[in-house]
């Protein structure tokens, strides 16, 4: 069985960063950003892009 690679989250950030800009928030912004969507949620993703629109997820924006 293979283990999984740790992610390199500094490179992943510089990545989403250079794609869509000050749309990526840090770990910091996460609680502010998401309470008022869902209170319930106890834990937080490592980076949250903040995507224009379905284009832009798919990779062509």
């Amino acid at each position: 069985m293979t283990s999984a690679a740790t992610p390199d989250l500094a490179r992943a950030a510089a990545d989403l960063r250079e794609l869509i800009g000050d749309r990526v928030l840090r770990l910091a912004d996460y609680p502010a950003a998401t309470r008022v969507w869902n209170g319930a949620v106890d834990h937080a993703p490592a980076l949250v892009a903040r995507c224009r629109d379905a284009d832009e997820v798919a990779g062509g924006g």
